[in-house]
């Protein structure tokens, strides 16, 4: 009886593809956590596979719908207008912070989701049309050595 041939992946090709996996999943959590803490209304956050937009809208920042109804009232009071317009004017700066936090973290998470939606897919991509190389590789060595080990090694793989 001849020895069997056989052809497998080498470890540390196995291991770096889990861990690339396992990157990933990580990645996955991590953006839909940020996106959570950036964003705490869950109906302005999409699906982190989309298109990121969960700033809010014009004058839907809740600090800019503060800012109007608080400099009526200020120009309504006459007694006490210097603490209510310290008010007014931190309204105004936190409108502003809050939609610059929001440019800044969009920004941030586009390294992450470039990952996650782009470069993972062609990972996944290379690493497919590798196994096919390798698996079509294999065949054809099987394939000239005699067609009842190409049926073996056809069951190995297959089987039914």
């Amino acid at each position: 009886m001849g020895g069997v041939e056989q052809t497998q992946y080498s470890a540390n090709f196995i291991e770096t593809c889990q861990e690339v996996d396992n990157y990933k999943t990580v990645l996955d959590y991590v953006n839909a956590s940020l996106m959570g803490v950036v964003q705490r209304n869950p109906k302005l956050i999409s699906n982190p596979m989309e298109r990121m937009e969960y700033e809010y809208h014009e004058n839907e920042n809740p600090f800019e719908a503060l800012y109007p109804a608080l400099k009526d009232i200020c120009g309504q009071m006459n007694n006490g207008g210097n603490e209510l317009k310290k008010q007014v004017d931190a309204a105004a700066k936190l409108g502003s912070i809050h939609r610059d936090f929001h440019r800044r973290s969009r920004r941030c998470l586009r390294s992450v989701r470039l990952f996650l939606c782009i470069e993972y897919e062609e990972l996944c991509e290379a690493r497919r049309s590798w196994f096919y190389r390798t698996f079509f590789v294999t065949f054809e060595h099987f394939y000239r050595k005699g067609p009842e080990l190409m049926v073996r090694f056809w069951h190995d793989i297959w089987p039914t």
